[in-house]
């Protein structure tokens, strides 16, 4: 990693990934798996910092905006 122009998403890498394992006849190559297992990697970075978020920021956030008293939501 670290040598693409632009830094590529996890769907980035799964779409080169996936043009390796279907509609052709000598399977995946070594290029092919090295990027799959890139994306996830960075899918596994990615879950991180969701479950950070989820874990921690929301309810902060919800407490904060609870405790500044909002009308009811209906």
């Amino acid at each position: 990693m670290g040598w693409e122009k632009d830094d590529p998403t996890i769907s980035d890498r799964l779409r080169i990934a996936q043009r390796g394992f279907y509609k052709n006849s000598y399977g995946p190559t070594k290029c092919r798996w090295k990027v799959l297992n890139w994306q996830k990697k960075q899918y596994a970075e990615l879950q991180v910092q969701l479950r950070k978020f989820l874990d921690d920021d929301v309810p902060r956030i919800e407490k904060v905006l609870v405790n500044a008293g909002p009308p009811p939501f209906m």
